[in-house]
């Protein structure tokens, strides 16, 4: 139930890819591109809501897990869950989310399970022609 794919793992790849479509379930690690991410995400994009269970839910990815890298992704999701809920990532364990930017008007965290922002800017200002930039 999710944007692209359901996990990225070993030496999985994700690159330019974007979800403009909604996503709704009663289930965790929901995310707007990738549900489990093991691996690299970078230069994506998604649009739309999100509407997920009780834990994990992001913009980009759901669950992230140790070792993964978020890299420059954007979203203008609308990303609702009830714990671990984040504008790019619902959780990050160690891994890297760098220049990535997010706005979500009811969100107050880019990495929800850290409630930090660190690697992951809110823009209110955040455009969809910014988005597609990153598909050049």
């Amino acid at each position: 139930m999710d944007g692209i794919c359901g996990s990225n793992s070993g030496n999985g790849k994700i690159t330019r890819c974007y979800n403009t479509g909604n996503i709704s379930a009663l289930v965790d690690d929901i995310g707007g591109i990738i549900g489990i991410n093991y691996a690299l995400i970078q230069s994506s994009y998604s649009i739309g809501n999100i509407d997920g269970g009780n834990f994990a839910v992001g913009g980009i990815v759901g669950y992230g897990v140790t070792g993964q890298s978020i890299i420059k992704c954007y979203s203008l999701a609308s990303v609702k869950g009830k714990i671990a809920v984040g504008g790019i990532t619902g959780t990050a364990q160690i891994g890297e989310c760098i220049d990535c930017k997010w706005y979500s008007k009811d969100l107050n965290y880019g990495i929800g399970n850290k409630e930090s922002n660190e690697g992951a800017i809110y823009d209110e200002n955040l455009t969809v022609s910014e988005l597609i930039k990153i598909l050049e």
